[in-house]
């Protein structure tokens, strides 16, 4: 993942996400949450849910240690699950403007 870009985390999830109460996607960082978001912010198709990252929020992780993701998820049938934690290293851009 590269600082001041947009990329989308893709989680596969092995249901549908129609079985899907709540989503919340954590992004954490030198043992802070520093950015969490919800399924009002994702893209939920089939078993897939999308969520696009703005330029801002990736200039959030410093570019000198891993940023771990986690999605946990409540069914509608009231199940709590957790993926495993994925590690991403932001990666410096040359240039940190926000481009419009």
């Amino acid at each position: 993942m590269y600082r001041a870009t947009t990329p989308t985390h893709i989680f596969t999830l092995p249901f549908r996400t129609d079985l899907l109460k709540t989503v919340q996607i954590t992004y954490k960082q030198f043992d802070k949450i520093i950015l969490q978001k919800t399924g009002r912010d994702c893209t939920l198709t089939n078993n897939a849910i999308k969520l696009e990252l703005t330029q801002e929020e990736t200039l959030l992780f410093a570019p000198t240690a891993w940023v771990q993701i986690q999605l946990r998820v409540v069914t509608t049938e009231g199940k709590v699950m957790a993926s495993k934690i994925e590690k991403k290293w932001p990666k410096e851009c040359l240039d940190e403007e926000v481009l419009e």
